[in-house]
């Protein structure tokens, strides 16, 4: 179930219970990325998104760009690169609740 239109302060208390959501279009999270979907990542990361995608149990995605993703192995991915300046702000939102 994907939780709609919640508020900016509570994606990261569903980011820390690994749960679909979705604030309008710029910021929504789910167990079901899409590959092809890499939006403004640097290369070198959207390298490892590919890389990892086929291990990736839940990611955050900004304004079209994957801000942070989780390894079914419980390990937390959280990009380093050159982001706008919203979903830069939404990355170090979430960032704790990985």
């Amino acid at each position: 179930m994907i939780i709609d239109d919640i508020g900016v302060d509570a994606a990261a208390y569903y980011v820390g219970m690994r749960r679909p959501f979705r604030i309008g279009v710029s910021l929504w999270a789910t167990r079901s990325p899409e590959e092809s979907s890499t939006g403004d990542l640097s290369l070198s990361w959207a390298h490892r998104w590919k890389r990892d995608f086929e291990e990736i149990a839940y990611v955050v995605v900004a304004e079209g760009t994957p801000v942070a993703w989780i390894l079914c192995d419980g390990t937390p991915v959280l990009p380093d690169c050159k982001l706008s300046p919203s979903a830069h702000r939404f990355q170090m939102m979430i960032a704790p609740a990985l």
